[in-house]
């Protein structure tokens, strides 16, 4: 008898627990995403670069502070260079905008080495979206690395999922998922 309460209460609390989990889980909308990212000023693409183009060690628009330093062997050390990439989203245009970045690098000679960067994306019209981080590695000055972030103000409550892929001319270079919860 002791033991047909025991396994009575644990169904009853694995079913008042899964009751009360399950409508957060349902409110959960979830939503691929795909963008090319690319750095202001890229040619081709018609946007020009606000600061600084540079090409190496890495390819960007350089928009603010930082460093890049020479070491020995043909390294390089990249520390909190601020950049700036557009973001054309593929997935849904209305997405499109462009990022603020604040990034960090260990290079070899060759352009390739672990990276970090902090973002904060904007709207065309200059309105910030979410903000978040990103870590990977540069091959050969090409990023490959995954990014999080979330929305701030209106877009609170979105949660952005991504990584950054060998450029793809259909889908795009970032290709992921955005997680929006009810405010």
């Amino acid at each position: 008898m002791h033991g047909r309460r025991v396994a009575l209460s644990v169904l009853l609390s694995i079913f008042l627990l899964g009751s009360f989990a399950s409508p957060a889980a349902a409110s959960v909308t979830r939503t691929d995403y795909s963008a090319f990212n690319f750095p202001a000023g890229w040619p081709g693409t018609g946007t020009s670069c606000p600061g600084i183009w540079i090409s190496t060690p890495i390819v960007s628009c350089v928009v603010g502070g930082g460093s890049i330093e020479r070491v020995d062997g043909g390294r390089w050390v990249i520390r909190d260079l601020e950049t700036m990439t557009y973001v054309m989203a593929t997935s849904d245009p209305s997405l499109s905008g462009y990022m603020l970045s604040t990034l960090s690098a260990n290079l070899d000679a060759s352009g390739s080495g672990p990276a970090r960067a902090t973002w904060s994306d904007y709207s065309f019209a200059g309105e910030l979206r979410t903000i978040g981080t990103t870590v990977g590695k540069f091959q050969a000055q090409r990023l490959d690395g995954h990014t999080v972030g979330h929305g701030v103000g209106a877009y609170a409550g979105i949660h952005l999922r991504a990584d950054f892929l060998p450029y793809d001319t259909t889908m795009g270079n970032v290709i992921g998922e955005l997680m929006s919860t009810p405010n």
